[in-house]
């Protein structure tokens, strides 16, 4: 659904630049800086530029961007964009300014491509996310998870693949009074001719 996530500070020079799908070159980051950025009457945080969807999020002198060509639920994408803001915040000390982002640009990366697979959200939670991508420079993503315990690894196992018997619920939790409810939907088709014969299929 995302084609294109940039980084851009407030003279609109692109820090960051993760292109998903083909449909959407580099150029869009500056068609954004000419018509959004240096256009100061513009306050909308959606463009619609040459067929292209620009949504964008401002934190201090940064602008989080997306683009894309198709048709988006707009709410969507701006809470995957307020929800980077989030996690970009958490692994720098609750700053999202420029110096840090050229700092750790081989951390942004990393965790653009866990937070987005192919334009599609997939896991944005901070605390699954700090469980297997670290900030320590150097050490991989692969050394630190082979020096963790084994629960810590069964855990982040669950947490990314969903895999034990309840994925999208803790277990433990008891109800007193349990209850299902099934909606039953019957579909019946009939053909009736000119001279009122009926003729019914299911």
């Amino acid at each position: 659904m995302i084609s294109a996530i940039f980084v851009l500070n407030s003279r609109g020079d692109v820090l960051i630049s993760r292109l998903f799908r083909d449909d959407v070159s580099r150029g869009v980051a500056d068609t954004f800086r000419l018509q959004v950025i240096n256009a100061k009457e513009v306050r909308s945080p959606i463009s619609s530029i040459s067929g292209t969807s620009l949504l964008h999020v401002r934190s201090g002198d940064i602008y989080l961007l997306a683009a894309t060509k198709q048709n988006v639920d707009c709410a969507l994408v701006f809470s995957l964009l307020n929800q980077l803001v989030l996690i970009f915040r958490s692994y720098f000390g609750g700053k999202f300014d420029e110096d840090h982002i050229r700092k750790n640009f081989v951390l942004i990366y990393e965790l653009l491509d866990e937070v987005i697979d192919y334009g599609h959200p997939q896991n944005s939670d901070i605390e699954a996310l700090k469980l297997y991508i670290t900030q320590a420079k150097n050490k991989n993503k692969l050394a630190a998870v082979a020096a963790a315990d084994d629960d810590k690894i069964r855990k982040i196992t669950v947490q990314v693949t969903g895999a034990g018997p309840c994925p999208w619920r803790q277990p433990g939790i008891k109800y007193r009074k349990n209850e299902l409810f099934i909606d039953v939907i019957e579909s019946v088709n009939l053909l009736i001719s000119a001279k009122g014969n009926a003729s019914a299929g299911c």
